[in-house]
């Protein structure tokens, strides 16, 4: 099991508590995995009778590092009898969550331009902003997840009930972002039977999007997708993700980008897709947002992988990815195939 543990100043280490093991120290080359950045040196990994550390100093993030952990672990350790290692990493303050974020859009001069306890947000309440990003995010991430739920106004509908398990006054940051310009909703709320929908305000909406890299308490993503004992149970399928080579050109998002705005120049909305379940036009820019966030998660090894309850599929950032932005995914340099089965039962 990895936990994350604070260090001392900007010092972190991760733990994988495993017996049986032979006191040893190995030193990895991490520049190996990733190449193309040249922070990364050797990092030691003191591996003792219970448990194994990896000590990162303050030079990366702790998403960055899980995954080179689990690049690390499949490839140099087998030969010391380890497998099927578990991950988890324990949800704190001080992990990093990506926001997919209007470039025009910068929330430090927005909290001096309308200052919070001035636009409805509780005196008594310190402004947290990693609360908000993650509001943000969500316009996002929801259609990244399910595309079927971009409806042709550009609402995603978020359940705040759900947030206010986990994040008890969300409702007053939702608010704040109301008042102050940022965002928009659809007022259609149904107790029980629909959620309200949010939308960036058109002057965020009509810019480009770029991912940024935010320390948050409410990095759900690791706890969400790495505390699952889904890697143990179908080895064979998270092999691929656990290896950390899936990357994507950066072209694709660009190419997002050209395709949405060529979308919204079509005032007939032919060029525009229709979503299979209401029939009904999906609006261009959520689409835009939900491709941008799925490429970002690609291109830092965010895979996302696990496996649904309902049907039990795999899903991931690739499997939610639209079909024609896989071919800008490469698997450790090599272009990826497809092969469509109509039909395979057991």
């Amino acid at each position: 099991m990895v936990e994350f543990n604070g260090g001392v100043g900007n010092n972190r280490s991760l733990s994988l508590n495993k017996k049986n093991m032979n006191q040893q120290e190995i030193l990895i080359d991490m520049g190996q995995y990733l190449p193309d950045v040249h922070k990364y040196h050797e990092f030691p990994i003191i591996m003792g009778e219970d448990n194994m550390s990896i000590h990162e100093g303050n030079r990366i993030d702790l998403q960055e590092y899980h995954n080179i952990l689990r690049r690390v672990v499949s490839r140099e350790l087998p030969f010391l009898g380890v497998k099927n290692v578990f991950f988890a990493v324990a949800v704190k303050k001080g992990n990093v969550e990506l926001h997919l974020l209007p470039l025009n859009f910068n929330l430090n001069e927005h909290l001096a331009l309308y200052p919070p306890h001035e636009y409805g947000f509780p005196a008594e309440t310190r402004f947290r902003k990693d609360t908000a990003y993650h509001f943000l995010s969500l316009i996002a991430s929801i259609p990244a997840r399910n595309p079927d739920l971009i409806d042709e106004e550009g609402y995603t509908p978020i359940t705040m009930g759900k947030l206010r398990n986990n994040i008890r006054d969300i409702i007053s940051y939702k608010n704040y972002l109301l008042a102050s310009g940022v965002i928009e909703e659809t007022g259609r709320y149904i107790p029980g039977e629909k959620s309200n929908g949010y939308r960036w305000m058109g002057k965020y909406a009509n810019q480009p999007f770029a991912a940024k890299k935010v320390p948050s308490r409410w990095a759900d993503d690791i706890a969400k997708y790495d505390s699952s004992p889904d890697p143990e149970k179908y080895p064979y399928l998270f092999h691929w993700y656990q290896q950390g080579m899936l990357l994507i050109d950066p072209v694709a998002e660009k190419y997002a980008l050209v395709i949405k705005e060529r979308k919204m120049l079509d005032a007939t909305k032919k060029s525009w897709d229709t979503n299979k379940d209401t029939g009904k036009k999906k609006d261009p820019v959520t689409q835009y947002l939900a491709a941008a966030y799925n490429i970002d998660k690609l291109r830092h090894r965010l895979y996302q992988a696990h496996i649904d309850n309902n049907i039990h599929r795999l899903h991931s950032v690739l499997t939610n990815l639209q079909k024609e932005y896989r071919n800008f995914i490469t698997d450790d340099g090599a272009n990826l195939g497809s092969v469509d089965i109509k039909n395979c039962q057991p």
